[in-house]
């Protein structure tokens, strides 16, 4: 898949950047293969049939580098990372920047089905990035990353009756040996309208 943008400078040029150039192309091949295995089994718990499933997934993204330092910023920052952008191509939003990329993402996902109704009661993931080539695209005024692999992310969700929903997620930094991110949330619908949550989070 090719890319490209034609940037057009004019007076909403932001502040720091030179009016010198009249029009900027870049053009950069991005290749990504996504992968992913299902496997599930019929078992029972606490008397009620389930649906368990592991569904591992692999996504290779490949990107080449080229030099961006001339694109102005106008409304590209950096994605946090989560479970859905762990598996994006471009770490950044916005068209702007488009980071180099030869880089593969690890995930593992375990759902518990109620066989009966359908309802997912039960679920897990856990994910990770690895980078084969250090990062060099970066926003003005920061340092690409030079790590060889991202924070661990882990996920759970629980759906403990027809009332009450438990999410919780963590980002725990392998390297520093530190919890990045926690988030817990519990919520509560005693009826149709009426909704009660209780959330912490730490960063």
């Amino acid at each position: 898949m090719d890319r490209s943008s034609n940037d057009c400078l004019s007076n909403n040029v932001p502040l720091g950047y030179s009016q010198e150039y009249n029009q900027l192309n870049r053009t950069l091949p991005i290749v990504s293969l996504d992968s992913g295995l299902y496997f599930d089994r019929e078992t029972s718990l606490f008397d009620t049939n389930y649906t368990h499933t592991l569904e591992p997934r692999a996504y290779y993204v490949y990107i080449p580098y080229r030099d961006q330092s001339k694109i102005p910023i106008f409304d590209t920052s950096l994605n946090t990372l989560n479970q859905n952008s762990i598996f994006y191509e471009n770490q950044f939003s916005g068209d702007d920047r488009i980071n180099n990329a030869n880089q593969m993402t690890v995930g593992l996902t375990s759902r518990l089905i109620d066989s009966e109704t359908g309802i997912e009661r039960l679920s897990a993931t856990l994910g990770q990035r690895f980078y084969f080539d250090d990062l060099q695209v970066s926003l003005p005024s920061t340092t690409p990353s030079s790590r060889k692999s991202s924070d661990i992310l882990a996920g759970f969700t629980a759906r403990l009756s027809s009332r009450l929903n438990l999410d919780t997620f963590w980002q725990y930094d392998p390297d520093r040996g530190n919890m990045e991110r926690n988030n817990y949330l519990l919520r509560y619908n005693p009826e149709p309208g009426k909704s009660f949550s209780f959330c912490y989070r730490y960063t």
